[in-house]
């Protein structure tokens, strides 16, 4: 069962069938006085869930009611942790196959205009932003320039005035604010 299957499960469990079985159990208590298990019912039907737990904790004696409702919660500590690290990993693997295809789809590219040594350069920034995507700060202006520069390798045919435009933004990287690096993207992405 994956993690994220677990977490659906869990929140079912909590958000749906906490709150039932809480109204049956206070309906279905005979130790308790009428007019307290109208408060309670009203109070879990309005407030679900967290009802359902304040009735747990204050309002019943039922050992299996209790029991069920911390099993819950138990069950979504373990369970967000799983879905946590499971995102992180797969946006991880997504960045890396993205600049590794950016890494390829350079290198198989011909471009008359550009030298041997501008060309190695470019592999050299890519190098560089694949590392600085990994970094809060500098996370959102390196993958607008890895998108600028795939968006320039998919229109086939990169002019030197189009490699020193985007070889500048990458040298001016970190005094561009990201208005500056979306701004000259949607300028690519126009073209």
């Amino acid at each position: 069962m994956g993690s994220v299957a677990l977490l659906k499960g869990v929140l079912i469990v909590l958000f749906v069938g906490l709150p039932l079985f809480g109204i049956l159990q206070c309906a279905l208590d005979y130790d308790m006085p009428g007019s307290s298990k109208v408060i309670w019912i009203v109070l879990m039907m309005f407030t679900g869930a967290l009802g359902a737990l304040l009735f747990a904790i204050m309002g019943t004696r039922s050992a299996s009611f209790r029991t069920f409702a911390f099993s819950g919660i138990v069950g979504l500590m373990i369970a967000i942790p799983a879905v946590m690290r499971q995102g992180f990993a797969f946006v991880e693997n997504t960045a890396a196959s993205h600049v590794d295809d950016i890494y390829t789809r350079w290198g198989n590219t011909y471009m008359p205009d550009i030298s041997v040594e501008q060309h190695n350069r470019v592999f050299g920034a890519i190098a560089v932003l694949e590392t600085e995507t990994q970094q809060t700060g500098k996370a959102v202006i390196a993958n607008h320039l890895l998108e600028s520069l795939s968006i320039l390798i998919d229109d086939g045919d990169l002019t030197l005035s189009e490699y020193k435009e985007w070889d500048q933004h990458f040298s001016r990287r970190h005094q561009l604010a990201p208005a500056q690096a979306r701004e000259f993207l949607a300028t690519l992405r126009s073209d």
